[in-house]
């Protein structure tokens, strides 16, 4: 009778999470009460015995993260903003928590969330057109279908992320023959994805999208070409990829710009914080953020506290006479500065230590849609503070501790090894 319940815990509980992250997608307000119904329905279930605690302790990184973040507002010199951080940050509780379980059925619960997560995109693909239809209506201008005016949801540099890895998924899912991922649909999907990401012009995403293109084609004529042949190919491939790369005019000018100022920037970072005054690009405000930080964390390697970034930023950027910059309370733009600056050196070593075991449990699993996504956060949060919005934390965390409960407790049945790489 345990296991007939078991059974049915785990089919409701995986519809429930596969709902919950359409709906996080497509409307992150109607999320929030929906995450609530699914914890009362977890602890119910807990208190049945329709289904046995288990905490994997690869979901340590992310409790302690989050402990450290409690500390921190011990020593805040602004309390409100400290509290509103650790609400936005329980996913790094919460999450981990959903995902402690012993599961009878692994396969079951990443087949529905994935497909949660490609209906999700879709549907918040096709409103982020409509969006940008009217927007063109009514301004005339092509830019509407661009940037915010396709992703008018949720940022850019995020939707490109969860458009990176239903692409993965949807690959995986065809190569180990998943009812509905046939050849046609998922090339279709490929398709449609790959245009929705270079509307929405994220850099750093376009740029992490190429270099999957580029290793994916590599290893397909790997398999297909003698050496000779590959080996050449290896060599005329990376200048194909740079070209269609340059030909993009938006992408080949925000990297010329990056490529000049990081240029001047090495030469010496001081002066350039120093004589950037007005008119100011985004990759200057992003290097400016870059030096400040790293100036904050050398003289508060403990961490300034929770909820205190912004305003120590703030005064150094003040202390350069930035002060248009300042007023726009930028955080580091760099999720690994942002850590240590916010909650000490230790904490964000604590955090990289994880992010290391968890690519080696991919790793040792050979399961190459962990490796990505392990791969992707590290890339992207090179760039951006990935963990300060609930776009980023909600879907990384959930795809974390995903795939560490399909790698750690894994059947042998299930063949987690079979098609993985």
């Amino acid at each position: 009778m345990l296991k007939f319940n078991r059974t049915s815990f785990e089919n409701k509980y995986s519809f429930f999470l596969s709902l919950f992250l359409i709906f996080f997608i497509i409307s992150p307000k109607i999320s929030t009460p929906f995450l609530v119904f699914i914890i009362l329905f977890y602890l119910y279930n807990l208190f049945k015995r329709n289904v046995a605690f288990r905490f994997e302790k690869y979901y340590l990184p992310l409790i302690i993260l989050y402990f450290s973040y409690v500390l921190g507002v011990f020593y805040t010199e602004n309390l409100h903003e400290a509290l509103r951080g650790l609400e936005n940050k329980l996913s790094l509780l919460i999450i981990p928590f959903l995902f402690s379980f012993r599961a009878e059925n692994k396969l079951l619960f990443f087949k529905r969330i994935s497909l949660g997560l490609i209906v999700g995109v879709t549907t918040a693909s096709f409103i982020g057109l409509f969006h940008a239809i009217f927007q063109f209506v009514h301004s005339k201008s092509i830019l509407s279908f661009f940037t915010i005016g396709i992703s008018p949801i949720h940022h850019p540099s995020y939707f490109v992320v969860f458009h990176i890895m239903a692409s993965i998924i949807s690959i995986y899912g065809y190569r180990n023959n998943w009812k509905f991922f046939t050849k046609k649909t998922v090339v279709t999907f490929l398709i449609f994805s790959f245009i929705f990401q270079c509307l929405c012009l994220s850099l750093a995403g376009l740029l992490f999208l190429f270099t999957m293109i580029f290793l994916g084609v590599l290893w397909w004529m790997k398999t297909k070409l003698n050496k000779i042949y590959f080996r050449i190919s290896a060599i005329i491939l990376p200048f194909a990829f740079i070209g269609i790369f340059f030909s993009i005019p938006q992408f080949e000018g925000e990297f010329n710009g990056a490529f000049k100022y990081a240029r001047s920037y090495f030469t010496n970072p001081e002066k350039f914080v120093k004589t950037r005054k007005s008119n100011i690009s985004g990759t200057e405000e992003r290097l400016i953020m870059w030096t400040v930080s790293v100036q904050e964390i050398v003289n508060n390697p403990l961490g300034v506290g929770t909820g205190n970034v912004d305003s120590h930023l703030s005064k150094r950027l003040n202390s350069y006479g930035l002060n248009k910059l300042a007023s726009k309370n930028y955080n580091p733009h760099n999720q690994f500065f942002q850590t240590s600056l916010e909650i000490g050196i230790l904490s964000m070593l604590v955090f990289t230590l994880g992010l290391f075991f968890w690519f080696k449990l991919a790793y040792f699993n050979r399961f190459w849609p962990f490796l990505i996504l392990i791969s992707n956060f590290i890339f992207n949060s090179l760039f951006e503070s990935m963990l300060q919005r609930q776009s980023g934390i909600v879907f990384y965390i959930l795809f974390f501790c995903l795939f560490i409960l399909f790698c750690s407790q894994k059947n042998h049945h299930e063949g987690i090894r079979r098609n993985s790489l």
